[in-house]
């Protein structure tokens, strides 16, 4: 499926969304379609749109930006008229992550930092044992970038699970922990620069640049890139890439 048609598919989820037409988001979504929020709670099926909507029909998602990840779709954007009130929706970040199969989108994620925005402004609660892990989660996927700016195979290697994952922009999966070796031998310059870090449980999305890359240099000044993370007993399990580097390079 080509990375235009996967962003058709993913568009037409979102309009749906914005319509309120939970029957919509029905077709267009797997019988076993899965939700997951910011907290990382996980909602399997198709229903429970209708009741959502009904508490705030005026809930909209206002795209800036997509990029791929093989039939990934990582959107970029804002809301207005979601439960998290006005006040948090004009400080967060959030972005979806959507993954599409047979042309229906499997999985719905979202990533934010409604905690620490809601913290900041004075109505959150560390207590919350959601906001106890964010520190912890965060610190992993920070440890594993400075490992990968630092050129550590062998420190990366230590913060992978035995059965990490890697997938790149281009959907191409690779499990294993090897493979760092290589690619810092012939991008000896490699960095990737943190512009903001966001979570959803134990997943870990990463907005930022990179430099040294086997990208061209000139691509990596106009690219958007994305990296997601998932953390399990404090070591990063995937590691995936989303970006419009394609579109840009043609």
């Amino acid at each position: 499926m080509s990375r235009q048609k996967v962003r058709a598919i993913v568009y037409a989820f979102v309009d749906q969304i914005n319509a309120g037409d939970p029957k919509g988001l029905m077709a267009h979504q797997t019988d076993d379609f899965t939700f997951i929020d910011y907290d990382g709670d996980r909602t399997r099926g198709r229903d429970g749109w209708h009741s959502y909507f009904e508490n705030y029909p005026e809930y909209k998602i206002h795209v800036k930006h997509m990029i791929n990840s093989g039939c990934g779709v990582a959107i970029i954007g804002k809301t207005i008229g979601c439960h998290v009130g006005p006040v948090v929706e004009e400080q967060w970040t959030i972005l979806w992550v959507a993954q599409v199969r047979d042309e229906l989108v499997f999985e719905w994620r979202i990533y934010s930092d409604v905690h620490e925005v809601r913290e900041r402004i004075g109505i959150g609660e560390r207590g919350n044992n959601h906001l106890d892990n964010l520190d912890r989660v965060k610190s992993v996927a920070l440890s594993f970038i400075d490992c990968i700016n630092a050129g550590n195979s062998m420190g990366l290697m230590a913060l992978q699970t035995e059965n990490f994952t890697l997938i790149d922009y281009e959907g191409n999966v690779y499990q294993g922990r090897d493979g760092w070796y290589d690619y810092f031998t012939d991008n000896p310059e490699y960095k990737i620069h943190v512009r903001h870090i966001i979570t959803s449980g134990t997943g870990v999305a990463i907005l930022g640049r990179t430099t040294g890359s086997h990208v061209a240099p000139e691509v990596e000044e106009k690219e958007t890139i994305l990296w997601t993370a998932e953390v399990r007993d404090d070591l990063i399990s995937e590691w995936r890439l989303y970006s419009d580097t394609e579109e840009i390079e043609r």
